[in-house]
């Protein structure tokens, strides 16, 4: 016969196996909930330090072009410093010599084509103005009534007066209503040289930086 105190072991073991059982699958359930949110939080993790290095990366990127282009604009900078600086210069030497040309005894049939040419582009005007230094209306009054005269002009027709000494040499000729002009100065035709010599000091200097891109 099965006394109460083994009744209650049987009772005992039913139920604390029963306990054991339902703590072993919560404690499974527990366990499979954490490795997921573990994995989430992992992957979580690992997409936000992707997003970092690629943050990271284009920042870099951007340091390193905006770099690039400042060291590209310095260049270019220096480039158009040099190219002015020898600009200068040599606008500076041609003038000199511009002016001790007008020394020279070829500048007197020079000046005499420049009259032919300024002249030339007032035929049909009741008078013209021609403007010369006060050197050149001293030397070549003459000259410059001549020329007038061969293009219709009579010397009452022609005004000459001496002007800036900054146009060097040649002449400046205009109408009389002071509506036309025609410059055949030698600063006119320095200005025109430098122009031309600028666009090749540009398109050696240019040539020269592409190497540096």
């Amino acid at each position: 016969m099965i006394t109460i105190e083994e009744k209650l072991k049987v009772f005992a073991g039913l139920v604390v196996g029963k306990a054991q059982r339902e703590f072993e699958q919560k404690l499974a359930e527990v366990k499979g909930k954490n490795h997921e949110i573990i994995e989430q939080h992992r992957a979580s993790i690992r997409q936000e330090g992707e997003k970092i290095i690629q943050d990271l990366t284009r920042k870099g990127q951007a340091q390193k072009n905006k770099a690039i282009s400042k060291a590209k604009q310095e260049k270019r900078k220096k480039i158009l410093n040099k190219k002015q600086q020898l600009m200068d210069r040599l606008a500076e030497d041609i003038r000199n010599r511009a002016v001790r040309f007008t020394e020279q005894e070829a500048y007197e049939s020079f000046f005499a084509e420049c009259v032919a040419k300024a002249v030339s582009a007032f035929g049909r005007e009741d008078g013209i103005r021609l403007l010369a230094t006060q050197k050149d209306v001293g030397r070549f009054k003459e000259i410059i009534y001549e020329q007038g005269e061969r293009s219709g002009f009579q010397r009452e027709q022609i005004d000459i007066s001496a002007c800036r000494e900054d146009i060097i040499g040649g002449i400046v000729a205009g109408n009389t209503q002071r509506t036309l002009s025609a410059d055949c100065s030698i600063t006119a035709l320095l200005q025109e040289q430098r122009q031309l010599i600028g666009q090749k000091l540009y398109n050696v200097l240019g040539k020269a930086g592409d190497r540096f891109e």
